[in-house]
């Protein structure tokens, strides 16, 4: 069996943190839906936020 990297082991972490996050809050009764942002959408999200909250 071939070993992961340490880049691999970090992104399936994270995946799995987000995962487990959204599945603990649907347990408590909340309905958090995906989000899913192609790059650009990204862009335009991080500009609007930068907008806000830099002075």
């Amino acid at each position: 069996m071939k070993k992961i990297t340490e880049k691999q082991k970090e992104r399936h972490f994270l995946a799995r943190r987000n995962e487990n996050y959204r599945e603990s809050l649907r347990l408590d009764g909340h309905d958090l839906p995906l989000v899913t942002l192609d790059a650009s959408e990204t862009e335009q999200q991080i500009q609007q936020l930068r907008a806000r909250y830099e002075r």
